[in-house]
């Protein structure tokens, strides 16, 4: 629980290419204008590349993006569900002359999860479509899942919960 209240300013984002030499506060920026969102450097606390995944040696690093207000993230997370998706061909020249890159690559922006919740995100969109539920979402770094439309919402916190979501 403290290791996920210490990531509640924080977003993920996975698939942008990387570039040699790059300026990561220059790549964070497009991603926020990329979704409709005007990035400041005044805004970032601090911003880099993660680790290379291992199970994952071909794709680009992921960037992780810790804001100094948790609104100034709340509201580019809004601007992302609206705008749904973002490709690579959305942030611009800078990306769109690589080689080797597709331009129609997904780029994913998500709230930045403890180890802990990541696992436990996975397995419930594991259970999610096992069992025809529909909704599985991250908001505040808690997940919830919802069976249908108009039913009740359920926040997880273990794989004990799912049995409830029925």
């Amino acid at each position: 629980m403290l290791e996920q209240y210490s990531s509640k300013n924080s977003i993920e984002i996975s698939g942008v290419p990387e570039i040699k030499g790059e300026e990561i506060t220059n790549v964070v920026t497009a991603v926020s204008g990329a979704v409709g969102f005007t990035l400041n450097r005044s805004m970032i606390d601090a911003c880099h590349r993660l680790g290379k995944n291992p199970n994952k040696p071909n794709e680009p690093r992921g960037i992780i993006l810790k804001f100094v207000s948790r609104m100034d993230k709340d509201q580019l997370l809004k601007c992302k569900r609206i705008k749904r998706n973002v490709h690579v061909s959305d942030l611009g020249e800078m990306f769109s002359r690589l080689p080797n890159v597709n331009p129609n690559s997904n780029i994913f922006i998500n709230e930045s999860l403890s180890q802990f919740n990541r696992v436990l995100y996975a397995k419930a969109r594991l259970y999610s479509k096992q069992n025809n539920i529909k909704f599985v979402w991250i908001r505040n770094g808690q997940i919830a899942m919802r069976k249908v439309e108009d039913s009740k919402i359920f926040v997880i916190k273990s794989v004990d919960d799912f049995k409830d979501v029925h």
